[in-house]
């Protein structure tokens, strides 16, 4: 009979390889409706539901009874990684603000000061139901004042013959 595997840690665990490529990512767990995300560092070519290195931190998105998303990260460990040449995915960065400038924040401050600088188009007029309804009588009466073609009542004939 086969010896059971040893349980995976929570801190990760898994191997790392001679010139991988890392990454700190946010990996999802919990259940429907209720996320709950880990923050781990692992090899770029693994899911993020895999075996990570190691676990760097926890992410509840969802507010506690004092209106707070908690955010709690081993701040040691991140700079350790980051120092072994570790990237950060796009929605680590954007989540925890505490890692160096990051381009998204370039681009994401760019884009603010041109929305900023540039006035906002006016809102066109909501109209009212009776300036709707003088519109659309002018567009009846000019339809109904409008020169008739004689074309039009030639053409009508010849349908009605054939």
């Amino acid at each position: 009979m086969p010896l059971p595997l040893p349980p995976i840690p929570a801190s990760g665990g898994a191997a790392l390889k001679e010139g991988a490529k890392l990454i700190i990512r946010f990996s999802r767990q919990g259940c429907t409706n209720r996320p709950f995300y880990h923050l781990h560092v692992g090899d770029t070519k693994t899911e993020p539901y895999e075996q990570c290195i190691e676990q760097l931190g926890t992410y509840d998105p969802l507010p506690n009874e004092r209106n707070e998303k908690l955010l709690s990260c081993n701040f040691e460990r991140i700079r350790f990684w980051l120092g072994e040449g570790a990237t950060v995915s796009r929605g680590a960065s954007r989540l925890a603000g505490f890692f160096p400038i990051h381009p998204d924040s370039y681009m994401q401050a760019w884009k603010n000061r041109i929305a900023a600088e540039q006035p906002e188009p006016p809102m066109p007029k909501k109209l009212t139901w009776r300036e709707r309804k003088k519109i659309l009588m002018k567009q009846a009466e000019e339809a109904l004042n409008a020169p008739q073609d004689d074309n039009l009542e030639d053409k009508e004939k010849a349908v009605e013959s054939s």
